[in-house]
């Protein structure tokens, strides 16, 4: 982990001092409460996809830094009293420790990137097997705030959330990332939620990009393994009687 977290607001400091000094690892508790279960976060760092044309070059730039964020969750969805689970928004967040500095009263301070973003899908299948979802933050977005010269890597990524809520706001479940993987242990979520908290807080070394993360069909991720992804709502199709 990037040990630059320890010029920090002290409330997250001492979020993440906790947050490290747990016991050992505990079985992951599943609240029976939970629609949707994240059984996995993945976070890494890709290059633009190619699309072969028959009549036009397609290339991608070879950089360090031309590199896209892709945040996948895999989740289960199941009831024992529904099929399916209508209008669901998957909402992430995303922390990133930028390594650049910002002058306040004439001390440096690290500078962290608080991004987010949302999927909302039309309907998903209460069968209780393995989905996948996805949001991605593109590399001119990254370059704009984290520091020149340096490539990209999952070092520079603090923490993340992914959360799902169904018609009215109602959480449905969610999953955390946290210092390089998932965060699996029972002990460890309350900690981490604690630390997501702080970092909504209004510091002042905390730039905040709402819609920094990219819905899948609004990136050159639009058709990849489309089978595997639900069904995302069509925002121009109108209202929503179902609301």
């Amino acid at each position: 982990m990037n040990r630059s977290w320890h010029r920090m607001p002290a409330a997250i400091c001492l979020a993440l001092f906790c947050f490290e000094a747990v016991a050992a690892p505990t079985p992951q508790a599943r609240a029976a409460r939970e629609d949707i279960v994240v059984s996995d976060i993945k976070l890494q760092f890709t290059s633009t996809p190619i699309v072969n044309y028959t009549n036009i070059n397609n290339t991608q730039r070879n950089s360090t830094r031309n590199k896209w964020v892709a945040f996948e969750t895999v989740f289960v969805p199941k009831s024992e009293n529904k099929d399916w689970f209508d209008d669901v928004t998957m909402e992430g967040t995303l922390i990133i420790n930028s390594e650049t500095s910002a002058q306040s009263s004439g001390n440096k301070e690290a500078l962290y990137i608080v991004l987010t973003g949302k999927t909302r899908f039309l309907t998903i299948p209460a069968d209780g097997d393995d989905h996948q979802g996805l949001l991605l933050v593109p590399p001119k977005l990254m370059d704009r705030y984290y520091v020149k010269g340096k490539p990209f890597s999952t070092s520079m990524i603090l923490a993340a959330r992914i959360q799902f809520f169904g018609p009215g706001r109602v959480l449905l479940g969610e999953g955390y990332w946290y210092n390089g993987g998932f965060v699996k242990r029972s002990s460890d979520l309350a900690k981490v939620r604690n630390l997501m908290r702080e970092f909504e807080k209004n510091y002042s070394d905390i730039v905040r990009i709402p819609g920094g993360l990219y819905s899948k069909e609004k990136t050159p991720w639009a058709l990849y393994n489309y089978d595997f992804y639900d069904l995302i709502y069509d925002e121009s199709a109108g209202k929503d009687s179902r609301r």
